[in-house]
Formats: C-alpha cells, sequence, structure tokens
C-alpha cells in the first residue's frame, strides 16, 4: 500500500475515533475536526498536532503572524533565505516574495 494511502487511512480513522473530541481548524491547511494528543520527552500536550497537515502550536502561530505580515506589508520585492524550511512556510514565502532561497541541503529551492 503507498505512504500516502496508509497515512490517509490512519487520518480517517483517527478522526472516526476522535470525532467526539473538541473540533479544532488548522490555518495553515483548512483542517476543521480533531487535532492529535501528542507526547514528547518534554510533557504531554493536549490538542496539539493539526491531523491533516502535521502541524503543530508554533507551526501555526508563525504562520498565523508571518500572514499577518504579508497582509499588510508589500513583501513582493524582498528576498528570504529560509534555514531548516518547513514544507508549508516554504509555499507561503515562494508565492508572497520576490525571491526565495531555501538553505536546506535536501531540496532544490
Amino acid at each position: 500500500m503507498p505512504m500516502n494511502l496508509k497515512r490517509w487511512f490512519k487520518r480517517k480513522i483517527f478522526i472516526i475515533k476522535n470525532s467526539h473530541k473538541k473540533h479544532f481548524e488548522c490555518p495553515i491547511c483548512s483542517y476543521i475536526g480533531p487535532f492529535m494528543d501528542i507526547n514528547p520527552a518534554s510533557g504531554f500536550r493536549m490538542n496539539a498536532k493539526c491531523t491533516k497537515c502535521g502541524s503543530l502550536e508554533r507551526h501555526r502561530l508563525q504562520y498565523l503572524v508571518v500572514s499577518d505580515i504579508f497582509n499588510k506589508t508589500d513583501v513582493s520585492k524582498m528576498t528570504v533565505l529560509h534555514v531548516t524550511p518547513e514544507g508549508f512556510f516554504k509555499r507561503l514565502f515562494r508565492k508572497n516574495l520576490g525571491k526565495y532561497e531555501s538553505a536546506d541541503l535536501n531540496s532544490c529551492a
């Protein structure tokens, strides 16, 4: 079974099993539904991970702040060097900025 299909099934099963949980909206991917709890070494975090795109609280906050800046400022002529790029920021930056460079060794900017 292809990985994307496997991930899709896991997500659907999670959503069905957790349909009773509080629903949230992800500003990055527009998913509305239950978010996943995570338990990293730093401690348990309830409703921390978007079920669809995998973003965490910090990613969603950063996305909202950057989007607000882009809405208030003309960034179409700006250049950015993005170190350790997250996928959703790559798309946002490429769409809005004049020039986007990635410092990720594993991707072609």
